[in-house]
């Protein structure tokens, strides 16, 4: 008897249903960031005073609005697809706990750069997504979940240079964004591992050797001698026996 664990079926179809929502949220995310950097763009707003500057009272609305905030176009754009698919793939494979692991990731990054990083102004949406990421990755392993192990790995082979991001070697880079990210992801994946499990079936598979393709040689009944013996030797012949030795 043989055991197989196959994902259930009306649970893969429900996370297949739920990618379609992931992709609309996702993309109203990154459309919010563009329209945020449109209105720094063509207005006297500054996206600098909502920006996080570590330990000053008036600057604690920016653990909320720092991550929909950019500096110039060129950063913009290197945060947008990786937010994009982050955020997807966090919605479309755990649905359930989404948007609580999104809500964490956003407010406890910015809480830890509020608390820890260097005195200047912090902006961007990149604390935002090494936490995804990491969650992303740690959670997938801790699940064992098939789905979960190859977004983990395709997020690896995608963005597995980012890890040199949490290095301080670029003074107008906040590495501390970044570390508080990775920290505060990893700490989720541990946090929700029992939560939004896969659901899985068991099939019992009877060991048949027929079902495998063995074939069982069995022996052939022995055949009578005829009077004649030409036609014995023919017989040998055509069924290509062998005569036993000499002596």
């Amino acid at each position: 008897m043989m055991r197989v664990r196959q994902l259930d079926p009306e649970f893969a179809r429900q996370r297949r249903n739920g990618w379609k929502k992931a992709a609309k949220f996702a993309a109203g995310l990154v459309g919010l960031m563009w329209m945020v950097w449109l209105l720094d763009v063509l207005t006297p707003f500054t996206a600098r005073y909502l920006s996080i500057f570590p330990r000053q009272p008036s600057a604690l609305s920016g653990i909320i609005f720092a991550p929909l905030l950019h500096s110039g176009l060129s950063h913009l754009i290197s945060n947008t697809l990786p937010v994009f698919l982050a955020i997807l793939a966090l919605l479309g494979n755990y649905p359930k706990i989404a948007r609580r692991v999104l809500l964490l990731a956003w407010l406890g990054t910015g809480a830890l750069v509020w608390l820890f990083a260097r005195s200047s102004w912090h902006l961007g949406a990149s604390g935002l997504l090494y936490a995804l990421l990491s969650f992303l990755f740690v959670s997938g392993f801790m699940r064992r979940d098939t789905q979960s192990v190859a977004i983990s790995l395709v997020l690896v082979f995608l963005y597995g240079g980012l890890v040199f991001g949490v290095i301080p070697d670029k003074p107008d880079i906040s590495w501390e964004s970044h570390l508080f990210g990775a920290v505060m992801g990893i700490t989720l994946a541990w946090w929700f591992r029992k939560e939004d499990q896969p659901v899985f079936r068991h099939y019992d598979l009877e060991d048949n050797e027929e079902e495998r393709g063995t074939v069982l040689f069995k022996p052939l009944p022995e055949e009578t001698s005829s009077a004649d013996p030409a036609q014995d030797t023919r017989r040998l012949t055509n069924s290509h026996a062998s005569l036993p030795p000499s002596d």
